[in-house]
């Protein structure tokens, strides 16, 4: 089966539908690895106390701070060096890009595993349990996600849909034979996500291998130092959006016990969907949105595609809203129960959360990641501010200190693109814009 994409020169019209195609091959693709996390966590929350769920929601807050360094300094610079410098040389690249990611992955799980036996020094076994986990599944998982942008670098967004499909079948396949049989736990539910993911990569890997170019080897040092550059702000935006969007996970133990961490966590799986599928359309952008910059098309593109993140937000935020009820009495029953305007406030904060990604992903494609920064700290800093609220309102004041966020945060990214693209001479020289991304003469 080939799934290589080769245009062949055609009309406006059909370039708009390969572009179309491709695009809608990305969101199943998105959509299908989020409604997989989605029914493997009810599955999971249903079968384990609010505790035990509590301490697993700690643990993957703590794993996406982990995948939030690993796309700001691996995936990120992918995406932008591979369809700029790199275009013609894509294989060498991404193979380039792959030993320093295995070198990232062994990091990452040792660290997680140091985490779990700190944790079980300590004495709390379930934190060190669910990090244990984390150590187990993180490499694969994050391997996974490298591989299926990837296949979307080099053209092949429908290769990804396979790799993505076999994941799904066989972590949903496991967590329900797991949970049938009584032997679901977070550590079983780790294995099952490292098993899928592992076979999603050895699925995806011809793709990925057969990219454009010459198999020229390059320097790994030299492609190291490249993404380094590039990522100096964009970890710390990295890190910024984390603490936006995870650290109520570790600060609401401290005051409202696991218990709501877990009820959190519950919530967060309602809208992870959209969240999933922002985060990929904005990959998707990103490559087009770098080109637009050369032809003199952003500013059209770049509203369009906040234009479209805020469309696909909007719907699905008022879907969860009508249903959620339905939704959790099917999966969990009555052992959840969240207050409707809990709900509404969280669909709330995922549209406006669309704007925001898109004004980012914007600045990424401008080479503004310290504007991008400044916008995540000032975010982050009203997130601590608000702090008060999680204590008086649990879940409530979280939804609540979220939509304050992204709305300065929105309005801010406006203000920054407009006076980037007015060339605002008072606008700092950005450290990433001495990296030459354009295509070579």
């Amino acid at each position: 089966m080939d799934f290589k994409e080769n245009p062949q020169p055609g009309s406006h019209a059909g370039r708009i539908l390969r572009v179309l195609l491709n695009g809608g091959a990305l969101v199943a693709d998105q959509s299908m690895f989020a409604v997989t996390n989605f029914v493997s966590g009810i599955i999971l929350a249903g079968a384990l106390s609010p505790e035990s769920f509590g301490a697993f929601a700690v643990g993957t807050a703590c794993f996406v701070f982990a995948c939030g360094l690993h796309m700001a300094c691996i995936v990120e610079p992918m995406l932008v060096f591979g369809a700029g410098r790199y275009h013609h040389n894509l294989r060498a690249y991404i193979r380039a890009v792959y030993d320093i990611h295995l070198l990232a992955c062994g990091v990452i799980a040792a660290l997680f595993a140091l985490a779990g036996a700190l944790f079980d020094w300590l004495g709390h076994g379930e934190l060190a349990v669910a990090f244990y986990g984390v150590a187990v599944f993180s490499p694969p998982v994050l391997s996974l996600w490298l591989f299926r942008r990837g296949c979307h670098l080099s053209g092949t967004p429908k290769a990804s849909l396979l790799g993505t499909s076999t994941y799904a079948a066989l972590v949903i396949a496991g967590t329900l034979a797991l949970a049938a049989t009584g032997q679901l736990t977070v550590f079983t539910a780790a294995l099952v996500s490292a098993g899928g993911a592992g076979v999603g990569c050895l699925v995806l890997h011809p793709w990925v291998a057969s990219s454009r170019g010459e198999g020229v080897r390059l320097s790994r040092w030299s492609v190291a130092r490249e993404q380094a550059q590039y990522c100096t702000w964009a970890a710390g935006n990295g890190i910024l959006n984390w603490v936006l969007t995870n650290l109520p996970y570790l600060l609401l133990p401290i005051w409202r016990g696991l218990e709501d961490a877990a009820a959190l966590r519950i919530l967060s799986f309602l809208y992870m969907p959209i969240y999933q599928i922002i985060s990929a359309l904005s990959a998707f952008a990103l490559p087009a949105l770098s080109r637009a910059r050369r032809q003199n098309a952003f500013p059209r593109l770049a509203a369009t595609v906040i234009g479209l993140f805020m469309a696909f937000a909007l719907a699905y935020s008022a879907a969860v809203c009508l249903f959620h009820t339905d939704i959790l009495t099917l999966f969990l029953g009555q052992k959840y129960r969240i207050d409707d305007s809990v709900v509404w406030l969280f669909g709330a904060g995922a549209v406006l959360m669309a704007f925001a990604e898109g004004g980012f992903a914007a600045l990424r494609a401008l080479q503004r990641p310290d504007a991008a920064f400044s916008a995540s700290a000032l975010m982050s800093i009203l997130l601590f501010l608000q702090w008060p609220l999680f204590p008086t309102y649990g879940i409530g004041g979280v939804g609540i200190a979220q939509i304050v966020c992204w709305t300065v945060g929105s309005a801010t990214l406006v203000w920054l693109l407009r006076r980037t693209l007015a060339g605002d001479a008072r606008t700092a020289r950005p450290i990433a814009s001495r990296i030459e991304v354009g295509d070579p003469p």
